[in-house]
């Protein structure tokens, strides 16, 4: 049996204050893996919505 991982996300989410914390559960957090699992859902039958593993990506944007 295969077993596949299919990423999604949202570039978009809450601020994070310490990056040793980042992936941390937050009530924010969970509306935006709500609604990751609602895309999934609608578009993805029959795969699993709820994620087997969740990350935050930090990255910077810097201005000349």
């Amino acid at each position: 049996m295969a077993i596949f991982f299919l990423q999604i996300c949202p570039h978009h989410g809450v601020e994070i204050s310490n990056p040793d914390y980042r992936d941390a559960s937050t009530k924010e957090n969970d509306v935006y893996i709500e609604g990751v699992a609602e895309v999934i859902k609608s578009h993805f039958p029959g795969v699993k919505p709820e994620p087997s593993i969740v990350e935050t990506c930090i990255y910077s944007v810097s201005y000349p």
